[in-house]
């Protein structure tokens, strides 16, 4: 669990999830 609260894991996780604009602003693609 440690290893998955360094950054470099948080940075992998991330990446996809800015690349997807839906999964990133749910909120505000419902707006």
């Amino acid at each position: 669990m440690a290893e998955q609260k360094k950054p470099g894991k948080d940075q992998p996780k991330q990446a996809p999830k800015k690349s997807d604009p839906k999964k990133a602003d749910p909120k505000k693609m419902k707006k």
